[in-house]
């Protein structure tokens, strides 16, 4: 009886606030237009406004921050309203708040009245509460929200800050929280797991996601959209470090080749701060560049239309939590979609090797389960050879380094094949014009060997070198025009 009791209390002091903050908007007007990403007054008043619609804005969530929740909130008001229902932002203005949508959102909010039969007087003479946040139960510090920390308090009570709630916040990071749940807190009778510092997984009581479709129901999908299953992956500026070995000082160049084996180095800096790469050519004719971004230690990406002049992509996994996403390897499929193999490091315990799928090749949603794991291995590369798909990894032992091989008839599931002792490693397979396949591997330079199976590799040959400069990480990419390569360059360390 007392948590009946205490569902109804919640639910009537919701349906209260929902009634002021209807009437406390009569006298506000949209004049900007609104997008995803942005932040301020009027992407709060747009949410105060959309949370009075169950069917529009069943999350409710009120942050100041327009992300995939509120996205969508706006394409089912425009979907209701006739505006507009397909499409995207940048074509059709689908998900975006542009004039059409301004203008009916500011017609509706002239015309709302006093609601569920309350007077005029009965609610001017009700408390108000501020549109500017000075609810008592709100943090006792403002300037503690947000603070892109998801503390303790927060993640026990859900209205004291929103705004660092990593559903609504991307760049927040999660803090620990204890078993003990909270009194005097509406979801206290709900305990908590501990969350590590870098996650951003929220408790799983306020996860407004569905469950992610298999890998089959993705690629049935006509209008696959990763951002409707998780939160994107987190990610946060980091200490730069000593120089050399972190991305924060690598450099990513490009060389040009006709038959995949003699390269031309361009000379031309592509990616300044950023490291292992990995390259598509899609149907638009883009070229898409994955590295590891050295400000953030994680994955992105950038694109460009010539394949030298590069702007962000700003790829992001979705339903990934965890903070490390490295060295990217991306195949196009049979199927027209993309698939992402990625390291996602695991100190302590053995390395795994993750996937995630995309239409697009910018927006990706993290497959389940883990494709391979092994003490040690880095950097995939990932080749379908006759019917079976390959990962060649590199792991670094006492005696030097191995290449070790896998192979699964589906992509997902992985079995070791065989291993190789060739005197480099951070492998990159490729298919050549010629039937034969090429693997790159580097050392202090770029070697290049071949073969007709994939296992057995001979004629070596030196690709890629700079003068006192290490050269590794090799990219390689079929484009009309013949093959590209990008690749790292950073300063020889002197031990």
């Amino acid at each position: 009886m007392r948590y009946k009791s205490s569902v109804l209390l919640i639910t009537a002091i919701l349906l209260f606030f929902v009634i002021i903050r209807v009437n406390a908007q009569a006298d506000f007007v949209f004049s900007k237009i609104l997008r995803r990403g942005y932040s301020g007054e009027e992407v709060r008043q747009l949410q105060e406004f959309l949370k009075t619609m169950s069917d529009i804005y069943p999350e409710g969530l009120v942050t100041g921050y327009f992300g995939p929740l509120t996205q969508r909130a706006v394409q089912r008001f425009q979907s209701k309203n006739n505006i507009v229902s397909s499409g995207d932002e940048n074509t059709t203005g689908y998900g975006l708040v542009g004039p059409r949508t301004r203008k009916k959102l500011n017609e509706l909010i002239a015309s709302a009245g006093p609601q569920n039969g309350m007077s005029q007087e009965d609610s001017t003479r009700s408390p108000q509460i501020s549109t500017t946040s000075s609810n008592p139960e709100r943090k006792i510090n403002p300037a503690l929200c947000p603070d892109n920390i998801w503390d303790e308090a927060e993640q026990k009570d859900l209205s004291l800050c929103p705004e660092d709630n990593p559903i609504n916040n991307p760049k927040s990071i999660t803090a620990k929280i204890s078993l003990q749940a909270s009194s005097s807190s509406a979801i206290s009778s709900i305990t908590t797991p501990q969350i590590s510092p870098l996650t951003t997984l929220a408790p799983t009581t306020t996860q407004p996601y569905p469950l992610a479709p298999s890998s089959e129901e993705i690629f049935s999908m006509a209008n696959f959209d990763p951002s409707l299953y998780g939160s994107p992956h987190p990610k946060i500026k980091q200490e730069p470090g000593s120089c050399c070995s972190s991305p924060y000082w690598h450099r990513i160049y490009s060389a040009r080749s006709i038959d995949g084996i003699i390269w031309q180095k361009d000379g031309i800096l592509i990616k300044d701060r950023a490291s292992v790469p990995s390259a598509i050519y899609r149907d638009d004719g883009t070229t898409i560049l994955y590295y590891v971004d050295g400000e953030y230690d994680t994955m992105d990406c950038a694109i460009s239309k010539d394949g030298k002049n590069f702007s962000p992509g700003n790829c992001t996994i979705y339903g990934f939590t965890e903070e490390k996403a490295w060295d990217p390897e991306v195949v196009k499929l049979e199927n027209g979609f993309y698939r992402l193999y990625f390291f996602a490091p695991k100190f302590g315990g053995e390395n795994r090797i993750m996937s995630a799928v995309s239409k697009d090749g910018i927006n990706w949603l993290r497959e389940k389960d883990v494709r391979y794991q092994q003490a040690g291995i880095v950097d995939p590369a990932a080749i379908k050879i006759g019917n079976e798909w390959k990962l060649y990894m590199w792991y670094y032992t006492s005696s030097g380094g191995k290449i070790v091989v896998v192979k699964s008839s589906d992509g997902l599931n992985f079995s070791k094949e065989t291993e190789l002792s060739l005197a480099g490693g951070v492998p990159e397979v490729v298919r050549l014009d010629s039937g034969d396949y090429a693997l790159y591997i580097c050392g202090l330079s770029m070697w290049v060997y071949t073969s007709r199976d994939g296992l057995n590799w001979a004629n070596g040959k030196l690709a890629i070198a700079e003068e006192k400069k290490i050269v590794c990480d090799p990219a390689p990419v079929k484009t009309p025009s013949g093959w590209m390569m990008y690749y790292k360059v950073m300063d020889e360390m002197l031990y």
